[in-house]
């Protein structure tokens, strides 16, 4: 479905509490990765079993949208999601230099004091428009 658009500018995604799987997550991230266009994400995974494998194919799509700006990530209650995840998506929020507004959730996640440091570690480093990791 995403292929049959040409340009997308925001693109909002809702899988909560769905039985979504890593390899579905590939699959949504490669159409991602095709829209260099989009602009504003919001990627709804929370309740989902979702996992490292998946974030870091959704990093790698994100990363392939040079015009990235907003990003609104749910991860809530995804119990798979570890520290890993956080480190990628700190590696994706310094790359992105236009990426100014961000929203993370990451509640009841596996996430570790150093995860949870790594994220606000790239708060620090330079100036957002709106930075909040819950």
């Amino acid at each position: 479905l995403l292929l049959s658009y040409p340009m997308i500018l925001k693109l909002e995604l809702r899988f909560v509490e769905s039985a979504v799987t890593n390899n579905g997550i590939s699959t949504l991230a490669n159409g991602i990765a095709r829209h260099a266009t989009v602009q504003h994400l919001i990627l709804a995974l929370n309740s989902t079993s979702v996992s490292d494998d998946g974030v870091q194919a959704l990093v790698d799509a994100f990363s392939k949208c040079p015009k990235l700006s907003q990003i609104d990530f749910g991860l809530s209650n995804c119990r798979a999601v570890t520290d890993k995840s956080a480190f990628n998506l700190a590696k994706l929020i310094k790359a992105q230099t236009l990426l100014t507004d961000i929203i993370l959730r990451f509640g009841r996640t596996r996430l570790t004091t150093e995860g949870k440091a790594s994220i606000q570690e790239v708060k620090n480093s330079r100036t957002f428009k709106r930075y909040e990791v819950l």
